[in-house]
This record gives structure tokens, sequence and C-alpha cells, in this order.
């Protein structure tokens, strides 16, 4: 047992990692906000890399020969977190006690590793840890693209006059989608709203945006000289970009995040009027 130890403790923390991610939602963040000054990569949160890490990991633990090629993949992951912290530290002032815990336990494991024999290659071991793997994969295309959402300085609102409340704003009725100009994955839902008819359209609502940089993000997107509205906060509950927000019929909020699903929800208000 003591063999397989190292794989299966990769297996724990990728799945620690997804729990992370689900119950964390699209921004899956941390609770000192130093994560959200680099949130992720490629519109996919550090969770969600992180779990995929584990998972590749466990299975170069449990089913490949020891090598310095796996060795090194094995060192790798704990040498990006030790950066990561670091940025965040340095942007925040603070440290992620979650992504602390991860690196002390991703930098030990390798070192185990380099200690104990090398593992039987049982076959159902190996067989789980590529099953999680795949799992892994698949949620990290699968899931929407979105850009998550902290409050600082940095996004204060410089939009000429007051900001809306959001949450206001949602409660008139009308779904309202929420955009900014430093959201790179927010081009294609502005794009669904162009191709309705101007009354079908959601009400636009710039975070963080200055007058001319959110005018030059409508035209470029087919919405030249639509109508903006000018928040500083997204509305309770949501907490990445692209968002759509819709009240629903018993006076419920709901809505969608990421590009792909925001841009689906954004084609249904072409027939009733709602997502």
């Amino acid at each position: 047992m003591l063999k397989n130890c190292v794989g299966l403790m990769y297996v724990l923390l990728a799945l620690g990692a997804l729990a992370e991610w689900l119950a964390g939602g699209a921004a899956a963040g941390c609770a000192s906000g130093s994560c959200a000054f680099l949130h992720g990569m490629f519109g996919r949160p550090w969770w969600l890399w992180g779990a995929v890490y584990y998972s590749a990991s466990s299975v170069l633990a449990l089913g490949a020969p020891k090598s310095r090629a796996v060795l090194a993949f094995l060192f790798a992951g704990p040498a990006v977190h030790a950066a990561l912290i670091g940025y965040g530290y340095l942007a925040a002032g603070v440290v992620c006690l979650q992504c602390a815990a991860h690196f002390v336990a991703g930098s030990l494991l390798p070192l185990v590793y380099t200690r104990v024999p090398e593992p039987p290659r049982r076959v159902a071991p190996v067989a789980a840890a590529c099953c999680l793997l795949a799992l892994c994969a698949v949620l990290m295309v699968s899931s929407g693209r979105t850009v998550p959402f902290h409050y600082d300085e940095a996004h204060a609102l410089v939009l000429a006059g007051t900001a809306a409340d959001s949450d206001a704003l949602v409660a008139e009725g009308k779904p309202v989608l929420f955009f900014s100009t430093w959201c790179g994955y927010c081009g294609g839902a502005l794009e669904a709203a162009a191709s309705l008819p101007e009354d079908k359209r959601p009400v636009l609502a710039c975070l963080g945006c200055d007058e001319e940089a959110a005018a030059a993000e409508l035209e470029e997107h087919g919405l030249k000289g639509s109508g903006l509205v000018a928040v500083d906060r997204l509305p309770s509950g949501v907490d990445a970009l692209p968002a759509l927000v819709w009240t629903g019929p018993d006076g419920s909020t709901a809505h969608e995040t990421g590009d792909a699903s925001v841009s689906r929800a954004i084609a249904g208000l072409a027939g009733s009027g709602r997502p």
C-alpha cells in the first residue's frame, strides 16, 4: 500500500480541487482575495487546472515507470504554485491559506515519490486515475470561459456619472448582460445580443469601464450606439463575467455565466424574451 500512497494522495488532491471548484462556481477563488489578482488561465479557474494536474500526476505516479521526466512533472506543479502564491502575496499582501496547504502537499509528494519503491502497476488504481483525468479534461473543455470578479480599486468605476445599483437593475424585470472591456470572453455574448432585434436585447451593463472604451467595445461587436448602464459591482450571487441575469415569473433571480452559456441564454431571448 505504501508503494501506491503517492498516487493515491494525488487522487485525493484532485478530488479536493474539484470539490473546491464546484463549491466556488465560476470564480472558485479564495477567502483571502489574493487569488483574484491572477484568477486563472485561458478562462479556467486555478482549481480546475489543479484538478487536471493532480489527476495527471496520479496517473504517472501509479502507472508510469520512475524516471526523471516523471519527477520533473511532479515538481513542476509546486514550482508554478509557488510563483502564483508569491504573485498573489505581492498583489494583495496576504497568502491564500488554501493554496498554501495544496502547495505544501504538492511539494512533499514528489519527495516521498523519490524515497518509496516503484509501485506495482495494478490495473484498477491506474484505470481509476485515468478516469479521473478524463473527467477533469471534459470539465475543462465543457465549462464556459469566465473572468472571476473581485472588487478592488483597480476595477473602480470610471465611467462618467453615477453607477447604477446592479440588484435594482435586475429587479426592474428585463434581462441584464454584464460585461467589461477587460473581460476577454465577453465579446461573444455581446455579438449574441447584437444579433437580436433591439426590443429583444438585454440591458447592457458595463462593469468598471471608461466611456470611450465602452463605446469602442460596443461598436466592435455590432452594438454601436446602444444604450449602456454603468455599474461598479455585480449583482448578489454573481461572481464572473460575462453574466446574463434575469428575474423569473416567480420573482426569483437566475443567471448564467461563461461565454457559451450566456450566448445560448441570450439566443433564447428571441422567443419569449426570457432565457
